[in-house]
């Protein structure tokens, strides 16, 4: 419990997307110079804090782990889906099959590799298939891994980069897939993959790790494939796989996009913080660690 003079007495919650002085691949900071500072002010963080939220059990765990704290001091909260009613389509090349990825790119973290060696050999097996494949948001140090397919990019993959929230919002509604490639960590669940299934299209997960986030949280969903990364060339099996995927997609029930909108939604999201924070009379002051 805090207390500020002249104020009524508060809990402070710690909210945390995503690990801080814990997280290996792509750090918000130079840890050379600053992973000494950034652990001893988080310890800090955490020991003031009355409750953390976290988004996943790994990441609940790392935690308890790295800082010893105790176990009903973490709880694990879904993240907040915050996206507004899905826009109409708004297509004019409706034979053209698109795959649209959104997010930041990692070349340690979340890398295109393996997904742009899928698209590469599906386009060389169907080449009368009209394919694309669209990526929204940072590529950071993967530039040069996209320029490795640069003669796709001509014709067949599209790098739009940064772009404002109602034009990624359009490029889903757009998309015929919802590409998600899964992080190098288990302690990070991308946001977008809830976004993603209330949009209700079909979705294909390209897992990097065994204690793939995504593909837990994908578990139910009517419309997934979850292919496995390999260093190499994909095989044929994988190809095989995608194919039958994408030129037989399956579709979404209008009630389970409802039921995603009502289970990640402010109402029975903000309920969760709240327990965490009783009694209910007390105001709370939140402190978010959010780093993506």
């Amino acid at each position: 419990m805090r207390t500020v003079a002249g104020a009524p007495s508060v809990k402070w919650l710690v909210d945390i997307s995503d690990p801080y002085s814990g997280l290996k691949a792509a750090p918000p900071y130079n840890r050379l110079f600053y992973g000494w500072l950034s652990l001893h002010i988080e310890r800090k963080v955490i020991a003031g804090a009355d409750a953390i939220s976290v988004t996943t059990e790994s990441t609940a765990q790392l935690y308890r782990n790295q800082f010893s704290i105790s176990k009903n001091k973490v709880r694990v909260i879904p993240p907040l889906m915050s996206l507004p009613k899905t826009p109409q389509r708004t297509r004019y090349n409706d034979d053209n099959l698109q795959l649209v990825f959104i997010g930041t790119l990692y070349r340690t973290l979340r890398s295109p590799r393996f997904l742009l060696a899928c698209f590469s050999e599906l386009k060389a097996a169907y080449p009368q298939k009209k394919l694309e494949l669209h990526f929204y948001g940072s590529v950071n140090d993967c530039g040069e891994e996209l320029q490795t397919y640069s003669e796709m990019m001509r014709e067949s993959v599209f790098i739009h980069g940064l772009v404002p929230r109602s034009v990624v919002h359009q490029a889903m509604a757009n998309a015929d897939v919802l590409v998600n490639i899964g992080n190098d960590s288990d302690a990070q669940l991308a946001s977008k993959v809830v976004e993603y299934m209330a949009v209700g299209k079909p979705i294909l997960n390209i897992v990097s790790i065994a204690k793939d986030t995504a593909s837990e949280a994908l578990s139910d969903y009517p419309a997934v494939l979850n292919l496995q990364r390999s260093d190499g060339s994909p095989s044929q099996k994988i190809i095989d796989e995608l194919a039958g995927f994408l030129f037989a997609l399956p579709t979404v029930p209008i009630q389970y996009t409802d039921s995603v909108r009502k289970r990640y939604g402010p109402e029975l999201i903000s309920l969760q913080y709240a327990e965490m924070l009783e009694p209910d009379d007390v105001p709370l002051a939140v402190n978010d660690l959010s780093l993506q």
